[in-house]
């Protein structure tokens, strides 16, 4: 501690570690009238042209010179054999520069699991409540993590439990403040700065709606807005009937930070019926290649809220190894949450295994997966018992879904659309937005093997897709074009065929609400 106005005399005492102090003169404190006895309290004693800057225990009449900061004899004590000033005073350890506490890394660079930071002003001994603020070089992987600061020796970095940091806890170009504590001889962790940590999630913020904004009785395996989708089994029963939207929300809204536009809304309109122990409802994102997630710590980040009382939904990440690959699996035991009436982040940490030792076949995913239903059969892996229906109709709310390397949710990073919307062309695209006023353009009638068919219409896809897509015929076209259109084997252009008996192929002629679509999903 620090107390204005303190000021005593010592009759000396030597390098003695307990010095006795005499009564402060007049219009000054002793160190007990402002600072508790036992409690630390910095100090300085002036000796002649002698001087020692240091922290110690007042006690009743005396002052402990236990550490020693800095004096005019470099880190010892001073010889005191005759009356001296002991003062309270403020040291640079405390204050830092331009009377902060904070100093700032000038320098970092690292040594194994050490962290080698260098600062202004320079910390030159480690005092209890020093802190420091540095932006890691590297990534620690390890865990275990320590700080060296200007030279002090390497002191481990412990969390606000002052367990261990853990590995990749901390980033890579992220910023961190550390505060010594002398008692526990370490750099405790206080709330990193964060830069915002980059999500493998698509459309997490639910932006992108190419297949439409609101589904009725959605099926099994169905896509919603773009990127997530729908699964569901009964498990011998009748699965509930459940719709889905895109809901907007209101502007200046609290509940949910930075802004967001919209959110996707699952509404069950029943509970189904004799639902079984196999039964499920799950809404996912499957991410392409089980290669794309690191090794290491994840964490994901998802807002939900249900009208649903008592409603409660599961997180689980699955890798599929694809065509030839190793067995599916869970990447870890997943986790169950009660959602309120009121918008709440729910916060998943993940540790992805190595993928040593399996095999990746074409087409491997991983699935970030949200449970609205389960049965029995899914009891371990959502700590419940009995399983989980749906409840009561009503509806789930999902915002703002994220998933990031890392231990440590960032604020969710809000792309520009325009980005948004490229990535999931590369799994779906709408082509037209079915009218007459904007279709895809003729070009040309050229047959193709067997003068079956003929080209009626092609062009390039907006970005080159996963694979050669599926594409399909929407809605209503002219009576000249009945034939479904039939894919193209390539992946950045697209081609529209007609029977080669098709008469009046002047141009592409779909009528009202009519598109078609190229389907390149997971």
């Amino acid at each position: 501690m620090i107390g204005d106005r303190i000021e005593q005399t010592t009759p000396g005492g030597g390098t003695n570690v307990t010095i006795t102090l005499d009564p402060p003169p007049a219009g000054r404190l002793a160190f007990t009238d402002m600072i508790p006895p036992g409690t630390l309290a910095y100090y300085t004693i002036e000796y002649n042209d002698e001087w020692e800057e240091g922290i110690g225990p007042v006690l009743a009449g005396q002052l402990s010179r236990q550490e020693i900061i800095r004096s005019s004899a470099g880190t010892s004590r001073i010889s005191i054999d005759g009356p001296a000033v002991v003062r309270c005073a403020p040291i640079a350890e405390w204050f830092g520069g331009m009377g902060g506490r904070l100093h700032m890394a000038r320098s970092v660079s690292n040594t194994g699991t050490t962290y080698i930071v260098s600062c202004v002003p320079a910390v030159r001994a480690l005092a209890d409540g020093v802190r420091v603020r540095f932006r890691a070089n590297v990534t620690n992987t390890q865990g275990g993590a320590s700080a060296d600061v200007d030279s002090t020796g390497a002191k481990p970095i412990r969390k606000g439990d002052f367990a261990p940091v853990e590995p990749y806890e901390l980033r890579l170009g992220d910023i961190y403040e550390i505060v010594y504590d002398a008692t526990a001889e370490c750099w405790q962790l206080q709330s990193p700065v964060f830069n915002r940590g980059p999500t493998v999630l698509i459309n997490g913020d639910f932006r992108i709606a190419q297949r439409g904004t609101s589904f009725a009785g959605i099926a099994n395996n169905q896509y919603l807005l773009d990127r997530w989708r729908y699964s569901v089994g009964a498990g011998g029963g009748t699965p509930a009937t459940v719709n889905a939207s895109r809901q907007a929300f209101t502007l200046g809204q609290s509940e949910v930070p930075g802004e967001p536009v919209n959110y996707l809304r699952i509404a069950p309109q029943d509970v189904g019926a004799n639902l079984g122990a196999a039964s499920f409802a799950v809404v996912s994102q499957r991410i392409e290649d089980v290669r794309s997630i690191a090794p290491g710590r994840w964490a994901s980040r998802v807002w939900m809220r249900s009208s649903i009382a008592g409603k409660r939904v599961g997180f689980r990440l699955r890798r599929f190894f694809g065509s030839g690959g190793s067995a599916d699996q869970s990447v870890a035991t997943a986790e169950s949450h009660a959602l309120s009436t009121v918008w709440q982040p729910f916060d998943i940490f993940w540790t992805v295994p190595t993928l040593s030792g399996l095999t990746v076949g074409g087409g491997s995913f991983l699935d970030l997966q949200i449970w609205l239903q389960w049965g029995t059969n899914f009891d371990a892996d959502f700590g419940t018992s009995g399983g989980e229906g749906w409840g009561a109709a009503g509806t789930i709310d999902i915002a703002d879904a994220k998933f990031e390397p890392g231990h440590l949710v960032t604020p969710f990073e809000r792309r520009n659309v325009a980005v948004d919307w490229a990535l999931c062309q590369r799994y779906f695209e709408r082509i037209g937005d079915g009218t007459n006023s904007n279709v895809p353009a003729a070009s040309g009638y050229a047959d193709i093997v067997g003068a079956t068919y003929v080209c009626v219409a092609s062009g390039q896809f907006a970005v080159e897709k996963r694979v050669p897509p599926v594409m399909s015929r929407v809605g209503t076209f002219s009576v000249n074009r009945v034939n479904q259109p039939q894919g193209h084997a390539t992946t950045q252009s697209w081609t529209i065929f007609a029977a080669s008996n098709d008469t009046g192929r002047t141009f592409f002629n779909p009528q009202a609400g009519a598109y078609f679509t190229a389907d390149a999903e997971i």
